[in-house]
């Protein structure tokens, strides 16, 4: 909903706000003088590195994230979210839901549409003490010493976010109107596949991995809600009628797919509309409040898609 959004926030390290490409020095330096400040050089540690324990940070600040199954390896870790994560943090800053907070959002066609306020935010012992987003990350800025983050008010933030990002209307004269996306004139291209160490695999499947949308703060919704927990349509492993009946496996029995020495098991989902020697598996965005996906974790992270893999009955 708000993908155009988070582009043109700059939320990505390969864009600065207005979805400018971090490459070009007339944007760096713009953008260096409005904030007074020298931009980092480099990305960053990617969650990945982290992941693989190829980078070990020491403070982790998850906001509206939750990539893991269990705690990641840091020293300290803090977590703003308005879900508390399945594993222990060091701090949790509650944060407002949507409806709790006011703002905008930017729909693909480029129109900002204003997000208002409907319930009061929880301010009490019993209920937690939550805030929005903008207001917690400011009031650390602050007490860390940084200039820049005064804001009173939802409208201070617009009013910067107006100033920087083109054509974004300015706080109270919202006007729905469709904005042209700029294409950045620098734009990396990331490779999807680790071309250099291929996984080893052979099978005479080919096993598809494909994106499982349910989410909302870093948190699958089928954990929460009841009744997507109920049907949970996307646990499992999608497979044909044909593949099925060869494997002796009925619908909801457990399956192994191993792509070299990475393995999984998960429910059969047989579709009669698919094609023989194609095994689906939807990958959620967020992993958070599935535990029990935590044996596919391996395979929900394969760099190759698709790729063969073998498949059997479990426990065969």
């Amino acid at each position: 909903t708000n993908m155009r959004g988070t582009l043109e926030m700059g939320t990505y390290h390969e864009f600065l706000p207005g979805a400018a490409g971090r490459e070009g020095e007339n944007v760096k330096g713009k953008f260096e003088k409005a904030w007074k400040t020298n931009l980092p050089t480099d990305h960053g540690i990617t969650i990945d590195e982290i992941i693989s324990g190829e980078k070990h940070v020491k403070v982790l600040y998850l906001v509206g994230a939750i990539p893991f199954f269990k705690r990641p390896d840091c020293d300290y870790l803090i977590v703003q979210d308005i879900y508390e994560p399945d594993f222990d943090c060091d701090l949790f800053l509650p944060a407002t839901s949507f409806l709790e907070s006011e703002g905008t959002l930017i729909n693909v066609e480029g129109r900002v549409q204003e997000a208002p306020q409907v319930d009061e935010f929880p301010d009490s012992v019993m209920y937690g003490r939550a805030r929005p987003d903008w207001w917690t990350l400011s009031e650390i800025a602050k007490n860390l010493g940084v200039k820049g983050f005064n804001y009173k008010a939802v409208g201070d933030v617009q009013k910067e976010i107006a100033k920087n990002v083109p054509g974004y209307p300015k706080p109270g004269k919202l006007d729905r109107a469709r904005r042209v996306f700029e294409r950045p004139d620098t734009v990396p291209v990331h490779k999807i596949m680790d071309s250099e160490n291929p996984v080893k695999s052979k099978g005479k499947y080919t096993l598809v991995l494909q994106p499982e949308g349910y989410s909302h703060r870093g948190i699958s919704i089928t954990s929460k809600v009841e009744g997507l927990a109920l049907l949970n349509p996307e646990n499992g492993f999608y497979i044909s009628s044909e593949d099925a009946a060869k494997m002796g496996v009925a619908e909801g029995e457990m399956i192994e797919v191993k792509a070299g020495k990475v393995s999984g098991t998960a429910p059969a989902r047989i579709d009669p509309e698919l094609p023989q020697g194609v095994i689906y598996l939807y990958v959620p965005d967020a992993l958070g409040g599935l535990k029990d996906r935590l044996n596919l974790e391996h395979l929900y992270r394969m760099k190759q898609n698709p790729i063969n893999v073998v498949v059997k009955k479990s426990g065969v």
